[in-house]
């Protein structure tokens, strides 16, 4: 494995995080086992959960997000 590869590894490799009922997320650590929610690890499974949640909940979810988005309010 060259440098660029392991450079691409590593950075592919994202947190774990939980999502609660009041749309807290929460990056959990290594050996971290109560948390209540819904937990990912990855764009694809937060995608996945995302599928399943009603229209509110993902706005209230990007509303929450911290970042140059704010100001793009989505009501």
């Amino acid at each position: 494995m060259n440098a660029m590869t392991a450079t691409a590894v590593r950075r592919s490799k994202m947190a774990t995080f939980n999502i609660d009922a009041e749309n807290s997320i929460t990056a959990l650590g290594s050996q971290q086992t109560d948390f209540e929610g819904e937990i990912f690890s990855s764009q694809q499974e937060l995608a996945e959960l995302a599928a399943k949640w009603p229209a509110n909940r993902l706005i209230e979810v990007w509303n929450g997000i911290p970042g140059p988005h704010a100001r793009e309010e989505v009501h």
